[in-house]
């Protein structure tokens, strides 16, 4: 049985969907946004599985499983992504990647199948090295005299496979991302590669999400939606990523609790930002719905495409973190530390590992009682936010007439 996981993705959304449905099963999940962190965290702790984006920030989960391999042949590890070709599967047999898994960019599929197969589940008893699944269904059996001559040949040539998968991502990036004169741009802002580049073209840069939202995509569109407390905002853009007219658009919204099996639906109507951009605006208050408790499955018509005027696409509901920045206390502080009194992380005084630290979330302000505690409110500022405020509410006390 699966009693503690690491997840290894950046984005909120797909954390939030997939964390929700595997904690529901009962399970224990832990966060890491990159590659390095997650490398960190197995080395501190105890984990039964280890599951990873094949696209992080930071290096390539193919180039994360095989630094993990150098040091641990035990753990379980899953990757997922898109679609795979036929030499990605060759690589995660080699890397004994335990399960790769292709979801056509759909992230309530994703849940849905990473969740059927922790459940199912069985973790082998550590400390015994699994045979490389390439290996197995060849037939071929590893026989050596010792452990130690076992692991000799796989540690060499994963070493190998590091050194390359390194040298090749760094390789890549110069080379197609420079503004030389090989390259040029059109319209919209996608690099376009010349025939000297030809030999290794990669795929046009990931689209991000202008109003920090997130991104879906169909056949002909990309959809941005930007949750909010108390507004939800679709914007439309085409393929050049371009923005796209909602004057003409019409559509519904239904949401899905998942945690008491609510569903509602809801118009979208025609609205026009600050910055001049129009969208589709649903005004419902979403304060209380927590993050990835909530399908949200959209219906557009009226886009301006003959082909395809109609569009449908679901989403798991997160609201964005709001940034967290560390500001100087002043003399005026005080007055607000005495309020607060503790740490919302530490549940200790204030004042009592040191000088408290002023953090900035968003529009609000609150303060922690160390260095330490700032990483954790990074990964929560909401939680935080509202526990500082639940707090201060608990304290005051009714005028007496």
């Amino acid at each position: 049985m699966i009693t503690q996981l690491v997840l290894v993705e950046h984005r909120d959304e797909v954390f939030a969907r997939i964390a929700a449905d595997l904690r529901a099963a009962g399970m224990r999940v832990t966060r890491a946004e990159s590659a390095t962190e997650a490398l960190q965290l197995c080395d501190a702790r105890a984990v039964t599985l280890i599951i990873a984006s094949v696209n992080l920030p930071d290096q390539s989960g193919w180039l994360f499983a095989a630094k993990l391999r150098l040091v641990d042949r035990d753990t379980p590890v899953w990757l997922y992504q898109p679609r795979s070709t036929g030499h990605e599967k060759e690589m995660a047999d080699y890397l004994q990647v335990d399960e790769l898994v292709d979801y056509g960019g759909d992230l309530l599929r994703l849940s849905r199948k990473i969740r059927r197969l922790a459940v199912g589940q069985r973790i082998p008893s550590r400390g015994r090295a699994a045979t490389p699944k390439a290996l197995l269904r060849t037939g071929t059996k590893l026989r050596r005299k010792s452990a130690m001559f076992r692991a000799i040949p796989l540690a060499m040539l994963t070493t190998a496979l590091v050194n390359w998968l390194a040298s090749a991502e760094l390789y890549a990036a110069p080379c197609c991302e420079s503004g030389s004169k090989t390259a040029s741009c059109d319209s919209s802002g996608t690099q376009q590669h010349s025939d000297g580049h030809a030999g290794h073209q990669r795929a046009d840069p990931p689209f991000r999400a202008p109003h920090g939202g997130q991104l879906s995509k169909t056949n002909w569109n990309y959809f941005e939606v930007v949750y909010g407390p108390r507004e939800t905002r679709v914007y439309v853009y085409d393929l050049f990523r371009s923005p796209v007219p909602a004057r003409e658009m019409q559509g519904d919204v239904i949401m899905q609790v998942r945690s008491n099996g609510g569903k509602f639906r809801y118009p979208l109507q025609y609205a026009r930002g600050a910055d001049g951009q129009d969208y589709l605006a649903l005004r419902v208050d979403l304060t209380r719905v927590r993050n990835g408790d909530m399908d949200v499955h959209f219906d557009l018509a009226g886009l301006p495409n003959r082909e395809s005027p109609r569009a449908r696409f679901s989403q798991a509901f997160a609201l964005p973190r709001p940034p967290v920045a560390v500001a100087a206390a002043t003399a005026f502080d005080r007055a607000a530390v005495a309020r607060q009194r503790t740490c919302p992380v530490m549940d200790s005084p204030l004042g009592e590992h040191g000088t408290p630290i002023k953090l900035l979330v968003g529009n609000q302000t609150i303060y922690v009682c160390c260095q330490g505690c700032i990483k954790k409110v990074q990964a929560d500022p909401r939680m935080y936010v509202a526990k500082v405020a639940r707090v201060a509410a608990s304290k005051q006390t009714p005028l007496q007439p």
